[in-house]
């Protein structure tokens, strides 16, 4: 990048200097020649501290280099964020993640916005989302290929209203041999469809041991009759008899764990014949021959034609929010060369399903469910619209609402990349400012960078 010295060099970060808000411009908390209370300004590497007092303007340093440092800072994530986000959270989000920190949600000039690292498919709706369970999937779907013909995009667990199964995104893959069962981070012991899998699957595994003369199945089998007090394998039989389990459990027969699917009393985006209670109606002509029928909530929404953000149950039921279905909504993949999917805000989804979206909008991000990056979603509140759309009408009511957002004279992505800067652009102010005062800042260790990031050659950034 090049430099001209002397009063008239060119100002390379001028599109990034601040306008004069009280947050962000002179005499704000972010000025660096403003006195501050210590602690006040977040430090340039995202510790803390009196930083805005401290940064001086050495001779030869864009104005614009001094303010970003003072005006933004790295979170938790390791992520770069401007300071006037602390200002404007309306909710913390408790992560649902063991020792995971809250995730902030802000208003900014009316719109809603959080950010998350990846993105969750949401297929609730489409043609080809559930499928009946078969021997090899009793699921209902193969978790290692969701496209694959013949068999549902989701699991049937997603698919359950009441009993209520919580359905959350798999964390690891059986083995092939366990009838393509799921391993996931749930309570199973709290439901009632789940509750008595630990006594199933140990029943089946003493009936594979009762013959054997090994020691070691000798003592497993004793263990599992300490474990339920029984002494015979008959006491154990009719503690099993009647329980219910819809997991898979190796060594039962398929029929059997078909039969307890007509325990669920109400399904979750199926359709039932004769009511709620009963079994799920399954298409038998068509493309889809051998789906469920999907019960769509707002019957003219395909999640793999129409794009859409699911609303969080968190967001959507704030009634201060004023978040409801249809307003518009997008989604920017933040990088150095940023994607912008623009959408409509769906149905209410699950608590802590940030980031859940369709088919459709992941599409149009080229991007895949669970791709790591970094993901800023935004709403623009207002009244419910229900009214049938086509992607295309979608898209571009989303489009003229975020590119018409102002904030402090930026408007739609400029206001995205102030708000939200990359970690290459943070990186840059620094080592820029470093190159005319080594003293003032430390450079941040190589350990705060998000993984993957490599060091830009210092020649891209030396004078010419």
């Amino acid at each position: 990048m090049s430099r001209i010295q002397g009063p008239q060099r060119e100002d390379p970060f001028s599109v990034l200097a601040p306008s004069q808000s009280f947050i962000l411009g002179k005499g704000g908390a972010a000025d660096p020649n403003a006195a501050t209370h210590p602690g006040n300004t977040p430090g340039p590497t995202g510790v803390g501290g009196d930083y805005a007092s401290k940064l001086s303007r050495p001779t030869g340093i864009s104005k614009s280099v001094v303010d970003f440092l003072a005006e933004h800072r790295l979170n938790a994530d390791k992520r770069v964020q401007s300071i006037r986000l602390d200002h404007s959270v309306v909710m913390n989000i408790e992560s649902d993640q063991a020792g995971g920190s809250p995730m902030p949600v802000w208003q900014v000039e009316g719109a809603i916005l959080y950010r998350v690292q990846t993105l969750a498919r949401d297929d609730d709706g489409g043609p080809d989302t559930y499928h009946p369970p078969t021997p090899e999937f009793w699921l209902g779907y193969n978790p290692n290929n969701k496209t694959a013909r013949g068999l549902g995009r989701e699991s049937l667990l997603d698919a359950i209203g009441v009993p209520p199964i919580p359905y959350k995104p798999p964390v690891a893959h059986g083995h092939g041999t366990n009838h393509g069962e799921v391993h996931r981070e749930v309570d199973w012991d709290r439901f009632e469809l789940t509750k008595d899998c630990k006594l199933l699957s140990d029943l089946f595994l003493a009936r594979s041991l009762k013959n054997s003369l090994e020691p070691s199945a000798r003592t497993t089998l004793a263990e599992i009759f300490g474990k339920y007090q029984v002494t015979t394998m008959q006491e154990l039989e009719i503690k099993g008899a009647g329980k219910v389990c819809i997991r898979p459990i190796r060594g039962r027969d398929f029929q059997s764990q078909l039969n307890d699917w007509n325990n669920v009393r109400r399904w979750a985006g199926i359709v039932a014949e004769h009511g709620e209670g009963g079994r799920p109606k399954v298409r038998t002509e068509g493309r889809y021959a051998g789906y469920y029928y999907p019960n769509r909530a707002t019957p003219w929404i395909d999640p793999h034609v129409n794009p859409f953000l699911v609303r969080t149950r968190q967001l959507h039921q704030n009634e201060d929010l004023n978040l409801n279905f249809g307003v518009p909504a997008v989604v920017i993949s933040n990088g150095e060369i940023a994607k912008v999917a623009y959408a409509l805000a769906g149905e209410g989804g699950p608590r802590g399903g940030f980031g859940e979206c369709s088919s459709a909008l992941l599409d149009d991000l080229q991007c895949n469910e669970g791709s790591v990056g970094d993901f800023i979603c935004i709403f623009f509140p207002g009244p419910t619209n229900s009214r049938k759309r086509d992607a295309m009408q979608i898209q571009a009511a989303a489009e003229v609402q975020f590119n018409s957002w102002t904030v402090d004279g930026r408007k739609g992505l400029e206001v995205v990349r102030d708000l939200f800067p990359t970690f290459g652009t943070y990186m840059l102010m620094e080592t820029d400012y470093r190159r005319h005062a080594p003293g003032d800042i430390v450079l941040p260790r190589k350990s705060i960078a998000p993984q993957g990031w490599k060091m830009p050659i210092a020649s891209q950034w030396a004078e010419s």
